[in-house]
């Protein structure tokens, strides 16, 4: 799996294209504007479409805060989801037949190293689709312990442990689904026009 990451996923660019596009927006309009004022012509019909601009403006930034916060919570809340299903399959590790105790913690903690190192390198699509192989790699190792174990001991606490694992194993994908799903790019689009538009006309 490979992520796509967006130009507008960088802090730096989502702060600056904005500013100096409403600002190359404002001096545009500037000059126009002072004829405009001159003239005293047309204001009446320039003010409506500034309120009509504007008043668009503000529940387009609504939105788009909301949709930016509600996907930002749920990661918050994966995070804490993972590292709690990671707990359990550990804890539960030590209650499997000697013989795949010792592996299963090593390969848990390996997992947890590669899953630190994940989310630094989620903007480069190369890194990203490594250490998702690696991931994949461990967790299909973790995998066949729990198949051999299942097969040795089969008994409700093998049976948690394989529970444990297949929930740490979903949340990892769900993760990944909502890294991927950030605001539309259409949608920061239609935010920078309208407020482009906004500063033209207001200035």
């Amino acid at each position: 799996m490979q992520a796509s990451p967006g130009l507008i996923q960088s802090a730096w660019v989502a702060f600056s294209l904005p500013l100096v596009v409403m600002l190359a927006f404002a001096e545009i309009g500037f000059r126009p504007g002072l004829r405009v004022h001159r003239a005293d012509v047309h204001k009446g019909t320039l003010g409506g479409i500034q309120g009509a601009i504007l008043g668009l403006l503000g529940p387009l930034l609504g939105f788009t805060f909301a949709l930016a916060a509600g996907r930002f919570d749920l990661r918050r809340e994966l995070v804490l989801k993972e590292a709690n299903a990671i707990g359990t399959t550990y804890l539960r590790a030590s209650l499997l037949p000697p013989a795949h105790v010792e592996p299963v913690e090593e390969l848990l903690r390996r997992y947890v190293d590669r899953r630190l190192e994940f989310y630094p390198k989620v903007t480069d699509p190369a890194s990203f689709a490594a250490e998702m192989e690696k991931s994949a790699a461990i967790q299909k190792e973790l995998w066949r312990h729990a198949t051999a174990a299942s097969r040795e001991a089969p008994t409700p606490i093998t049976a948690a442990f394989v529970t444990a694992l297949s929930e740490t194993i979903d949340t990892e994908a769900q993760r990944v689904e909502a890294g991927r799903a950030r605001i539309p790019a259409a949608v920061w689009f239609l935010l920078l026009i309208v407020a482009a538009c906004g500063c033209l006309t207001t200035s």
